[in-house]
């Protein structure tokens, strides 16, 4: 990290690989058991403080508040960390403005202050209403 900092890096985009802890089983690090928890407030919180104190308090991660399969949604990121979120990757149809909604409310419910999601959703493709129109009506819900 510190080589990149070096280069006048002063942020990183932190994508979700804490749930990738659940393929482990039982994790286990040098003191025993590591819970989803501890793992996402070290992945997370080690960028973050790590960067602040090689660059300064302009430092940034962009990472998930929440982001969440159907109705099961998952905190990811420590509140702390999280002055620059988005709330995952969306499919470019309805029901993926749906589904950011949902994590907007999900994120905002749990006390998660500043994200955003993709306009038009992430992945490719046109989804049902064409990426015109569904730029469109994301805009019209006026989340960026």
């Amino acid at each position: 990290m510190d080589k990149v900092l070096a280069l006048g890096i002063d942020g990183w985009k932190c994508d979700g690989t804490d749930p990738f802890i659940f393929k482990l089983g039982i994790p286990r690090g040098h003191k025993g058991i590591v819970t989803h928890r501890e793992y996402a407030n070290s992945y997370y919180g080690d960028f973050f403080d790590h960067t602040r104190s090689v660059v300064g308090d302009s430092a940034l991660i962009m990472s998930r508040p929440v982001d969440g399969i159907d109705f099961v949604f998952l905190d990811f990121s420590p509140q702390r960390v999280v002055f620059s979120g988005w709330v995952g990757d969306e499919d470019p149809t309805f029901e993926g403005l749906e589904n950011a909604l949902k994590r907007y409310l999900q994120s905002a419910w749990a006390g998660y202050t500043n994200f955003g999601s993709d306009i038009g959703g992430y992945r490719t493709g046109n989804g049902t209403l064409g990426r015109s129109k569904l730029r469109t009506v994301y805009s019209d819900v006026g989340f960026s």
